[in-house]
């Protein structure tokens, strides 16, 4: 992964100009996977909310449940982020983490920093 923000956001764009010329799911799969993690990390919630519903757009005709996990992942992950009190939300990252446990997922629920912006 590539480290510098500005090199970040770019690559992200390219990397949607490729997926425009695929049919691969797992290339779309992954690619959102990564960039909500990208800007996960880097505080970015419009982004990764961007990416989001990206992924659940293109799943929507056939959802895969380890695909909607993730994406409840990352919405919970957000708005922890923006709210660490949030009881519906703690409420959900314990449903998580039963889920991934459940089925031997190893799900990264680290809620993001809060000092970002």
């Amino acid at each position: 992964m590539e480290r510098d923000p500005e090199r970040s956001a770019a690559a992200i764009v390219r990397g949607e100009a490729l997926l425009r010329e695929t049919g691969l799911s797992h290339n779309h799969i992954w690619f959102r996977f990564y960039a909500i993690d990208w800007a996960l990390r880097n505080g970015d919630w419009a982004e990764a909310e961007r990416q989001i519903g990206r992924l659940a757009q293109y799943t929507a005709a056939e959802p895969l449940p380890f695909v909607d996990l993730k994406i409840d992942r990352a919405r919970t992950l957000i708005r922890l982020a923006r709210d660490p009190e949030d009881p519906k939300a703690l409420a959900e990252l314990d449903r998580l983490k039963a889920t991934a446990v459940q089925y031997g997922i190893n799900l990264d629920l680290q809620v993001p920093d809060l000092t970002r912006p």
